[in-house]
This record gives structure tokens, sequence and C-alpha cells, in this order.
């Protein structure tokens, strides 16, 4: 097992703790933090990115090709303006997936 697997691993019970807690499924409907995503909503996001590196962990290493950091993935991908088309996207993404609820 890689490192990056055995420390994706390694994480996932404490999201599992702070999606689960009594606290994030009172304030599921609330703003978060980040204006503009509700707590449940970000959770959403969080859910989602367990989802997708899972899948990602699950294919085969590439062998060669130009693979850059993920620093330098989040300095290409996001941008800081928060109405972006790319920003507005995440926050659908993470409310779609938490619209079923805690629970879900």
């Amino acid at each position: 097992m890689t490192w990056m697997r055995s420390t994706f691993l390694a994480a996932l019970p404490a999201v599992r703790l702070l999606l689960a807690s009594v606290d994030t499924g009172r304030r599921w409907r609330e703003e978060s933090a980040l204006p503009g995503l509700s707590v449940g909503g970000l959770a959403g996001h969080l859910c989602r990115t367990v989802l997708v590196t899972d899948t990602y962990l699950g294919q085969p290493e590439p062998l060669r090709g130009n693979l850059i950091t993920a620093v330098e993935y989040y300095r290409h991908a996001l941008d800081p303006n928060p109405e972006s088309e790319i920003n507005r996207s995440i926050r659908t993404r993470g409310e779609e997936h938490a619209a079923g609820g805690q629970d879900a």
C-alpha cells in the first residue's frame, strides 16, 4: 500500500466522526464558515472529496507523464473569486450531495 493510500485510509475515521456528529446534523442547514455554503453543503463537498479520491486511488498509478503536486493543482484549478464558475459549481455539487440530509 502506498503512503498516499494509507494516509487517505487513516483520515477516514475522523471524517466519519465529523460528518456523523450531532453538532454537524443540528447545523446542517445553517451557513458554514464559507459564505454561500451551508454546513451540509460543506459536508457534502467533503463526502465528494472522499468518494472521488477513492475512485482515483482505485486506478493504477501512472507510469509516466507530467504529474503535478496537489499544491500546483489547486493553484491552477481554484479561482479566488467566490463567484467564479468553478467556485459556484463546487458549492452546487456540495449542496446537491447534502440534499438528502445528514443520514444520507
